[in-house]
């Protein structure tokens, strides 16, 4: 795997994390009740526990900080998770090209 692999699927991540992080910010419950309907509360076998799993390591910082932030009013609500969205651009941002500048030696 070539050092252009590791830093398109870094950003491919990190822009479907932000992506529906921006929608639940956007559309909140229409976003978060079709989160709902593919993910299982308690899953019993391998094929729901796979699925949940996937469902929320691609897209679950969203529905996560919308459902942590519920108690709040809605305007609120809303500014707090906007608030994270900067934070998570940030953070991407950092760990893009931090994991670039580790791996740039190694694979040249």
């Amino acid at each position: 795997m070539e050092l252009y692999d590791i830093q398109a699927l870094l950003a491919i991540y990190f822009c479907a994390q932000i992506g529906y992080a921006t929608l639940v910010l956007l559309m909140g419950f229409i976003i978060t009740d079709y989160f709902q309907l593919i993910i299982w509360e308690k899953p019993t076998n391998i094929f729901t526990k796979t699925i949940t799993f996937i469902s929320y390591f691609l897209f679950g910082a969203g529905p996560y900080l919308d459902k942590k932030f519920r108690k709040y009013s809605f305007l609120k609500r809303k500014l707090y998770l906007l608030g994270c969205i900067i934070v998570m651009i940030i953070a991407s941002v950092l760990i893009y090209y931090g994991v670039t500048a580790l791996l740039k030696p190694l694979l040249d």
